[in-house]
């Protein structure tokens, strides 16, 4: 069984309210930035595991090796799809980028949705803001 996978940028948003949706839909929180830190230090790596416990994951193989410019470059989508395969409960695809149409979480979204899974990006109040996908696996 696979669990339904969000996406989320943390920009415009607070700490609390990505804690407040991690509760709600009962997700971990997958950080999927190459680099897990951020110019807002509420974001860096110790932080949101401080914060969001054994909720917390960065998993850099679904990052973005050009995340400093050029084309999207997945480090190693297979390996991060196996690892969200395996998980016991949702998650949430997290990372910087406001606008999903122009991020990288979004590539790996796309890419999950067409091999079955269940997908959906959520907006600042956790409903959906782009329609949720759900695929035939065959």
């Amino acid at each position: 069984m696979t669990f339904k996978i969000y996406g989320i940028g943390y920009a415009n948003r607070t700490l609390a309210e990505i804690c407040q949706v991690a509760g709600e839909k009962e997700a971990y929180v997958i950080d999927v930035r190459f680099s897990p830190f951020s110019r807002n230090r509420a974001f860096h790596r110790e932080a949101l595991r401080a914060a969001l416990g054994e909720r917390y994951r960065h998993v850099a193989v679904l990052g973005n090796r050009n995340y400093r410019g050029g084309p999207v470059d997945i480090v190693d989508y297979v390996a991060g799809r196996a690892l969200l395969k395996s998980l016991d409960r949702p998650a949430i695809l997290i990372c910087a980028c406001a606008d999903p149409s122009h991020c990288h979480r979004s590539v790996s979204l796309h890419r999950l949705a067409e091999e079955g899974f269940e997908t959906e990006e959520l907006n600042l109040s956790g409903t959906a803001q782009t329609e949720s996908r759900q695929l035939p696996l065959f």
